[in-house]
């Protein structure tokens, strides 16, 4: 399981050096691990949507934001609307038309729950996102069907672990229960006030937490987060007009609520990323698949692969 998890993270970190068309649109090649598994029983195939969710979003540092539950509520729903159409259709459906049909499938439930805290203004991009879900499923079952990846993905090559399991140690524990809760406490202010002020203080420390992990506050991230936040609730009638673009009327309401929901999101970003930090048990199963995520990175960036394509670098990672 730890292994499936990692080859998840392999093939998000292989996407994100692939150029981006246009923000917010990802291909998900994340779900080729998961196009490999569909072989096993629901239980464990259920499993592995949380896992690859999980240790994504503590990687990329989204655990305690609302993406994550974004994240993980479409990788279950997908991914079990996936496994159930082989089982609905056998042969009928080929491997291009379940990662379509899943793609899809992860669209709309994207929008739905964006447009849960964003307002009905996300709805906008079901559309264009609904397109590119046929590219990208296709995109995903064609690296899926190139990289054949051996036993179904279910072992590394030559059926030896890429790393061992480890004890934790008791002071990493302490330090665990120490701070998590301040970032829980911190998270509770967040999502539980609309005072500006407050909010924008606690941006700063969640800013500066971050900081003391060790990871660097990266801007672009944020600034087109707020551009789409600000794009979805801004044109939302609230209160007084401040200005018009076009047939559309910009009030001070709306401002103010887009402002607050942009500085939310960036500080439960800042609070992921620093609770990323705090170490989790080394034998866990998330822990393992970090593990074998930078084992594979390594092999993936080694210097003997240096000029060899996309395809080529990541079937020698998985196998050999």
């Amino acid at each position: 399981m730890a292994y499936l998890g990692a080859l998840a993270l392999l093939f998000s970190y292989a996407e994100s050096m692939l150029p981006r068309f246009a923000p917010f649109f990802r291909l998900g090649l994340s779900n080729v691990a998961v196009l490999s598994s569909l072989s096993l029983d629901f239980p464990l195939f259920l499993a592995l949507c949380v896992v690859k969710s999980a240790s994504s979003s503590l990687v990329s540092g989204t655990l305690f934001s609302p993406f994550f539950i974004v994240s993980i509520a479409q990788s279950v729903v997908s991914g079990s609307f996936m496994f159930a159409l082989p089982r609905i259709f056998g042969n009928r459906i080929s491997v291009y038309g379940i990662s379509v049909s899943g793609a899809a499938v992860s669209s709309a439930v994207q929008v739905f729950l964006c447009s849960l805290y964003l307002g009905s203004g996300t709805f906008v991009f079901f559309g264009p996102m609904l397109v590119f879900s046929v590219f990208s499923g296709f995109s995903t079952a064609f690296v899926c069907s190139a990289l054949k990846i051996r036993d179904g993905g279910l072992s590394p090559a030559g059926g030896s672990p890429l790393v061992e399991p480890q004890k934790t140690e008791c002071g990493t524990f302490a330090r665990s229960v120490l701070l998590l809760p301040v970032v829980f406490f911190l998270s509770v202010i967040v999502f539980s006030t609309d005072r500006i002020s407050l909010l924008v203080s606690v941006f700063a420390v969640a800013a500066a937490l971050q900081k003391m992990s060790g990871r660097r506050f990266l801007f672009v991230p944020h600034f087109a987060m707020w551009v789409f936040v600000f794009l979805s609730s801004v044109f939302v009638p609230d209160g007084k007009v401040v200005f018009r673009i076009w047939k559309f009327s910009v009030t001070d309401g709306a401002l103010l609520l887009a402002a607050e929901k942009c500085v939310r999101l960036s500080s439960s970003i800042c609070l992921s990323r620093f609770a990323s930090s705090v170490p989790l048990p080394k034998n866990s199963v998330v822990s393992l698949s970090i593990a074998h995520f930078h084992a594979m990175t390594a092999r993936f960036e080694s210097g003997g692969m240096k000029g060899r394509n996309f395809v080529e670098r990541l079937r020698f990672v998985v196998n050999g």
